[in-house]
Parts: structure tokens; C-alpha cells; sequence
């Protein structure tokens, strides 16, 4: 299981989302941006948070269901991850990512080439077997390199 909790500091970083000035701001970054923040900071922690835990979970939840519910976990696996948030993220900060963390823009495409293979690998008519090969270059080791990558450029712009 590739379960984890966050310490009870991260919550601060989270935004008050009782303010108006937040709601208008998190409804413009949805309707204008297309999700993603144009502050790169921000952008940065909700890839962060919420894209990459997303995915952490969907893959426990189908490695923990795919014996039971074969069809329905791969849907689920499907409908969870994605590649749009990645690229929308790294097409939204080009400049940045291309000028100065060119490390972190290889590790987002490497991210979007195995969530490829794994898309694809689930598509296909295959025993949940057969699809974990897959799974491994998207569980635990890649992925939280890239969180801690992510969290490194968040907490940059910090200091």
C-alpha cells in the first residue's frame, strides 16, 4: 500500500477557502487557466497535493480491487489517471520549466510516457497480472521522487 498521511503543518499552507477573494480566485483558475494556477508556486503545490495523491490512491485502490472487481477497477484506474493536469501544468509554465528546472520537466514528461504505457496496458485485454509491470513505473519510488522534486520548487519560491 502506498498510503501516507501529511503532517498537520502542511494544512497551513492550504488556502482559507471561506474567503470570497478564494472562491473567485479558485473559480477564474478553473474556468480561464484550465486548472492550473499561473502563480508557479501555486500551480506547484496543487500538482503536489492533489494530482500525484490522486493517483497514489488509485493505484492502491485498484491493486487492492482488481481481484474481485477486474472491470470496475479498471475503470476506475482510467478515470483517475490522467495525463492532462502534467502537461496542462508544464504548457502553462513552460518558460520557467524550460529556463531554470529542466530536471523537473523531463521527470513530468517521464510521468506522462508511463502513464501512457499504463493507459494502455489497461485498455488492452490483459489479467490484472499482466498490468503491473506497469503500475511499478507509477507506484511508490517515481512517484514520490517527483513529489519531493515538486515540493523542493514549491518551497523555493517561499524562501
Amino acid at each position: 500500500m502506498t498510503s501516507f498521511n501529511l503532517a498537520p503543518s502542511v494544512r497551513a499552507l492550504k488556502e482559507d477557502k471561506a474567503t470570497w477573494k478564494s472562491r473567485f480566485h479558485q473559480l477564474k483558475v478553473k474556468s480561464v487557466y484550465g486548472g492550473v494556477d499561473p502563480d508557479f508556486r501555486a500551480a506547484t503545490r496543487d500538482l503536489y497535493f492533489r494530482e500525484l495523491r490522486k493517483q497514489l490512491n488509485a493505484i492502491d485502490r485498484f491493486q487492492s480491487d482488481a481481484g474481485e472487481r477486474p472491470i470496475l477497477a479498471r475503470i476506475m484506474l482510467l478515470r483517475a489517471i490522467r495525463t492532462a493536469p502534467l502537461v496542462r501544468f508544464s504548457r502553462s509554465h513552460w518558460v520557467e520549466l524550460n529556463d531554470h528546472h529542466t530536471d523537473l520537466l523531463q521527470a513530468l514528461y517521464g510521468r506522462v510516457g508511463a502513464i501512457k504505457a499504463l493507459r494502455k496496458s489497461v485498455f488492452s485485454i490483459r489479467t490484472p497480472e499482466s498490468i503491473e509491470p506497469s503500475l511499478e513505473r507509477l507506484d511508490r519510488v517515481p512517484t514520490f521522487r517527483l513529489m519531493h522534486r515538486l515540493g523542493q520548487e514549491g518551497l523555493k519560491r517561499t524562501a
